[in-house]
């Protein structure tokens, strides 16, 4: 199956941010993906998972989980970030939304995106940002009730040819994930100008970037790759999980956590020098979370796993009946 022909059926079935879902995440906080609104435990706390029937949430961290919204109805949320009060979701086919009594109501914030089809969410200073099919990142100051479209510099296609899918940020630069034709671009002007940050990228696109202090991770069809020059240069790091489509990443104290389309959980030690397979997870892993000491999966399954141990074991909470997989995790 060609690439092309793989990520359209990844992004029509699973619905993407990966995006984790991943599916996005707030930048400035070195999140993972999907806009997962990254950041420390701080007591009482709503998980929040998107799937194909809407959104559930959980209280108890994870151990039981509730259907608090069909929004947007008969799409998934693919992708969650939070600033304060407001939780913010981006789905592909109806646009984003947001929720300020803690996701038991969403209001749509199209049409202000001129687009249906959002795949990563995140935060960079005053403004969400929101990466879209074809028609570039797209910024708020007003907490989603305008938008502005900032696009000069990216490489530009349909709803399928150029997906921004992912943020992150080191310093005053902000990066963003393609995930076909151009891999990862940078700006260092709050996203008003783009400029290509592939080199040596053998890739053609990234589903997630994360930043780790001045190191930059980007999961591709073929494994994961890594920066220490803000993108100006890249290298395999893949050891143990080259050849993956990796649609994920999170780290957890100093261990990282690659989620991918068909072989599961990997994890690394050694900052992502090489790589060894976890067990206990489905096969597809298109959403992480970290809350604490607590790491969240979800993937083609019906259920949420959570580890305390690092990853080494994982237990899932109750089952969300008649959905096709969870697409996104996100916390307030």
């Amino acid at each position: 199956m060609s690439l092309a022909n793989l990520l359209a059926g990844t992004l029509l079935f699973a619905a993407s941010s990966i995006s984790g879902c991943n599916c996005s995440s707030d930048p400035n906080s070195g999140g993972s993906g999907n806009g997962n609104g990254g950041g420390a435990f701080t007591g009482v706390s709503y998980l929040f998972a998107g799937t194909d029937k809407g959104v559930y949430r959980s209280s108890d961290q994870g151990s039981n989980w509730s259907l608090v919204s069909t929004q947007p109805t008969g799409r998934a949320m693919m992708c969650f970030v939070t600033n304060g009060k407001y939780l913010y979701g981006g789905s592909t086919g109806l646009g984003t939304f947001v929720s300020t009594d803690s996701g038991m109501t969403w209001q749509s914030t199209c049409p202000g995106i001129q687009t249906e089809y959002v795949y990563g969410l995140g935060m960079f200073g005053p403004f969400v940002l929101a990466g879209t099919g074809g028609l570039g990142v797209w910024r708020s100051s007003d907490n989603g009730a305008n938008w502005q479209v900032w696009q000069s510099g990216l490489s530009l296609g349909g709803p399928y040819n150029s997906n921004l899918s992912s943020f992150a940020s080191i310093g005053s630069s902000l990066f963003v994930a393609m995930q076909t034709g151009g891999s990862c671009f940078r700006s260092n002007d709050s996203g008003l100008n783009w400029a290509l940050a592939n080199n040596g990228l053998n890739s053609q696109g990234a589903f997630q970037i994360l930043a780790i202090d001045t190191i930059l991770y980007a999961g591709t069809p073929d494994g994961i790759y890594r920066s220490s020059d803000k993108g100006g240069s890249w290298r395999p790091s893949n050891a143990g999980i080259q050849s993956q489509l990796v649609l994920t990443l999170q780290q957890h104290g100093s261990t990282l956590f690659a989620g991918t389309n068909a072989n599961g959980l990997f994890r690394s030690t050694d900052l992502g020098a090489s790589w060894a397979s976890v067990h206990g997870v489905p096969s597809s892993v298109r959403a992480l979370l970290v809350r604490g000491n607590s790491i969240f999966a979800g993937g083609m399954d019906s259920v949420v796993y959570r580890s305390t141990d690092d990853g080494v074991s994982w237990a899932h909470g109750n089952v969300f009946p008649g959905i096709q997989g969870v697409y996104s995790l996100g916390a307030q």
